[in-house]
């Protein structure tokens, strides 16, 4: 094969083929189905670019955020603030676009010993698997063989909890109903406000004080330009496909654009966005065709999404490296991650996100006890080989 030929394949597979692949799907879904599940399908395929792009990872906003950099997580803030302030009135006062649904509605578990035990055990696996249920998503389109391992027992933790369904009632609380609107939006500000500032202030700091050097002043950065500008990206002048295809989103961009793609899945979907493996193996509920199944499309644009940021930012299967250690520790993050995901009721997108946006009691206490989780896996990460300090170059 001569080199041009080699060139021209490369930029084939780069360039065309996932713009072909995406095109395709979406018009299979169009005439075989319906145009809910094409918009649904494209949907997905923002939301896994937008991932990849933003390298917006909850799993290392947890994990920096224990280490005192909160820049990921105040951005995890304003879309959540952004998309409850928009998305909260069309929930309670409208009406989805399509008639299949005919009101909207959530997923979303009351307060329980359930939610806060699967809260824990699926930070622990986040750590371990160093991925949630929409970061393993974009890893795998983005060519991370270990996040195809850790899917496999992610699937399998899901199974687990589904054959034993030990999760347990409880009481669900809505700060919508207890201060009316207005008010329940600012005592959300500031639930968030102080439990960020908690973990950055706080006991948990001291304690990752204790077992973690602190990095030197040469290394720290400044987190309100990180928060704007992206990481690592070159200050030359660059070129306007650059630009606009391969460059790094910052945090900031991310967040909003997550909470647009939000805002559209509501409207569309009939519910709070949710990434969901669960309700595939519930076989009472699995329709014969895979493919008319919401929460699959979802999951495949999304690593198409991710796929196609990839390829166009040339990033597609980087940075790897196989430790058998590691992949071991991927089998419990993997397990964790579903059964605890099960059991909580939902991941960072489907139990805190969605639980924010609707104002639940039950997403705050998700958010403190899935912090507890992360710290105990950050101890847990040295025994499988598994990086526990986060650097400024890798944002995944």
């Amino acid at each position: 094969m001569s080199s041009k030929l080699r060139i021209y394949t490369a930029s084939f597979f780069r360039f065309i083929f996932p713009i072909l692949l995406i095109i395709g799907l979406y018009i299979l879904f169009l005439l075989r189905y319906d145009l809910r599940r094409s918009l649904i399908f494209l949907i997905g395929i923002g939301f896994g670019y937008t991932l990849k792009r933003a390298r917006f990872g909850y799993t290392s906003h947890f994990r920096k955020l224990l280490h005192g950099r909160g820049q990921g997580m105040r951005a995890q803030i304003i879309m959540f603030l952004v998309t409850s302030l928009i998305a909260l009135p069309i929930y309670y006062h409208s009406k989805p676009i399509f008639k299949q649904n005919k009101d909207f509605s959530t997923n979303l578990y009351p307060v329980s010993t359930s939610v806060l035990l699967g809260a824990f055990i699926f930070g622990i696996g986040q750590q371990l698997g160093d991925c949630c249920a929409s970061g393993v998503l974009y890893d795998v389109g983005s060519g991370n063989i270990r996040a195809v391992w850790v899917l496999i027992f992610f699937i399998s933790g899901t199974v687990i909890e589904y054959i034993f369904q030990i999760h347990n009632h409880g009481i669900q609380l809505l700060l919508f109903y207890v201060f009316g609107f207005a008010l329940a939006y600012f005592v959300t500000i500031l639930i968030e406000i102080k439990v960020h500032g908690g973990v950055e202030e706080s006991w948990l700091q001291k304690i990752i004080s204790k077992f973690h050097k602190k990095e030197s002043q040469d290394q720290e950065i400044d987190e309100i330009k990180q928060l704007l500008v992206p990481i690592n990206e070159p200050q030359e002048e660059k070129s306007l496909f650059f630009k606009l295809f391969q460059s790094n989103w910052s945090y900031l961009t991310g967040a909003f654009i997550l909470s647009g793609i939000q805002i559209l899945f509501l409207f569309v979907g009939g519910e709070l966005l949710v990434v969901n493996y669960g309700e595939l193996w519930e076989y009472s509920k699995l329709p014969k065709d895979l493919l008319a199944n919401d929460y699959f499309i979802l999951d495949l644009a999304v690593i198409i999404g991710s796929f196609l940021a990839a390829s166009y930012m040339k990033s597609f299967g980087k940075s790897q490296s196989f430790n058998p250690i590691s992949w071991v520790g991927g089998i419990f993050g993997g397990i964790f991650l579903g059964f605890g995901s099960r059991l909580a009721g939902g991941c960072n997108i489907g139990a805190l996100t969605s639980g924010i946006v609707s104002w639940s009691v039950t997403a705050f206490t998700w958010y403190v006890c899935a912090m507890c989780g992360n710290l105990v896996g950050m101890y847990l990460r040295p025994i499988f080989k598994i990086p526990t300090s986060p650097t400024p170059k890798k944002r995944n």
